[in-house]
Order: C-alpha cells, then sequence, then structure tokens
C-alpha cells in the first residue's frame, strides 16, 4: 500500500513550515488522517499539519504508518530534488521510507530512501501535558488580524525583550514589551480584527506572554487566525486547499521571586 501524492509542492511548503519548529517528525494517523506532527527540543512549540484527502489520488494507509517518527532535516534535504516533480509515491520497506517521484508527461523516475527512526508508541506531548489533538479542544477566544499588524507589533517589542505580553479586553488586544531600554505598546482595536460579536460582552480582560521569535515563525500568509485564553496555549490556524496546519505554543513562565 501507498500513498499517491498529487501536488507535490504544496506537501513540501507544509514540511517547510513545520522546520520552523524542530526536527523531530512524527507522521501519525489520526480519525483517518494523515498528521505530521513536529515539537521543539523543550516542549513549549508544536506544529502539526493534516492532509487533506484532496492531496492524494490514493490514499491507502501502508501498515505501519500509525506513528513512525524520522529526521525532518533530512527529509526537507531529500526532497529538495523532487521540487521540479509533479507527483510522489510514498511506501514503506522494511524499515524504510521510499519517496518515488514524476513529472507530467515523462517516463523519469526518482527514487529515494530514509531510514526510520523508530515506532512511536506514545503520543508526543508538550511540557504541560496537551497533545497535538487535545490541545485543540480547549475553549479560548477566536481573532484574525492582519498579518503585517501583528508583525509591526513583533518587530517592535524585539528591541526590548524576547517575550511580548498580550493583553486581551472587550476593546481589543494590547501587545506590550518592556526591558532596560524602555517599553512599548501596540494596540489593535476590535474594529480591526476579526471577532465574534456575541464573545466581546464576555470577556473577561487577561494577560499572558510568549516567547516573539516563536510567534514570528508562527504567521504565513495575508491573515493569522489564532486562538488564546489565559495561562493556556496560543493556536494559530491556517487551512489550505490541501492542508491544514496548526501552530501551538506555550505561554512564557515568569517565576516569581520576589520572596527571595
Amino acid at each position: 500500500m501507498e500513498l499517491e501524492i498529487v501536488n507535490f509542492k504544496a506537501f513540501y511548503e507544509a514540511l517547510n513550515h513545520l522546520y520552523s519548529v524542530g526536527t523531530d517528525l512524527t507522521i501519525s494517523v489520526i480519525n483517518q488522517t494523515v498528521n505530521l506532527i513536529v515539537i521543539d527540543s523543550i516542549k513549549t512549540v508544536f506544529g502539526r499539519v493534516i492532509l487533506k484527502d484532496a492531496l492524494f489520488s490514493k490514499k491507502e494507509i501502508p501498515e505501519g504508518f500509525k506513528q513512525l517518527r524520522l529526521e525532518l532535516r533530512d527529509i526537507i534535504k531529500v526532497l529538495k530534488s523532487y521540487t521540479k516533480f509533479d507527483t510522489m509515491k510514498i511506501r514503506l520497506v522494511d524499515n524504510e521510507m521510499i519517496f518515488e517521484g514524476r513529472k507530467k508527461g515523462s517516463k523519469k523516475v526518482l527514487k529515494n530512501s530514509l531510514k526510520i527512526l523508530a515506532l512511536e508508541t506514545q503520543e508526543m506531548k508538550m511540557m504541560d501535558g496537551f497533545t497535538a489533538e487535545s490541545v485543540l479542544d480547549v475553549p479560548r477566544l477566536q481573532y484574525t488580524v492582519r498579518s503585517s499588524d501583528l508583525k509591526e507589533a513583533l518587530s517592535n517589542a524585539v528591541v526590548y525583550d524576547y517575550a511580548i505580553e498580550i493583553k486581551v479586553s472587550e476593546n481589543g488586544l494590547v501587545f506590550s514589551s518592556c526591558g532596560s531600554l524602555g517599553g512599548m505598546e501596540y494596540v489593535i482595536e476590535n474594529d480591526e480584527l476579526e471577532l465574534d460579536a456575541s464573545a466581546v460582552k464576555k470577556i473577561e480582560p487577561f494577560e499572558v506572554s510568549f516567547s516573539i521569535k516563536h510567534l514570528q515563525n508562527a504567521i504565513i500568509g495575508d491573515k493569522a487566525t489564532f486562538r488564546i485564553a489565559r495561562e493556556y496555549p496560543i493556536s494559530f490556524g491556517y487551512w489550505m486547499n490541501y492542508w491544514d496546519l496548526y501552530y501551538t505554543l506555550a505561554p512564557r513562565v515568569v517565576i516569581d521571586d520576589s520572596n527571595d
């Protein structure tokens, strides 16, 4: 059995988005969908791509695909040779993953193989115990903001610190950062945001802090949609033609040592 990918460029693009998170890739089958999951080395950032059926002309999930672990850096390196190919077949042979690329209207075929690092028996978890599946079930407010606004806030904040604080209120979002040089504040009012109007009246103000670097990696496209709640990870979601991408970042933990 094999997976036959009809749009290799879309598949390769998804892999590169995950590469910003880390290099330890797990291929997992959840609810009969193929998931590509990466978690960073200190388990604070999740990257998850759900491959849609439209990406496959033939979707027969190979036996053993349930929970495979591979080195994403090696996959990117190998598949870079396939960027001019249109379709790809992926299958498992013994302890290897076989990639076979073809061009439309050509009889040329390129084949490569990669060693599988391990067969995982447990789901990957963030440091707070969330899995790639359970973290999406947390009840949170959902905002959609222009990526240019979010990038502007982050680029100004990084001058002062490596973390940014997001304040949520009935009036909108406030991004702030402070350090030895001073501080900044960037306000986006509700008129500039996409938010369910019925949710505005229910908002109880809160503040939460995140890594600027990881937030910058989470922004793709013209708009960014994210879900946020007090003391919970922030999750960005992007829904493309061939795959869905979820980028989840745990809050920055602030240690209060004032009593020391």
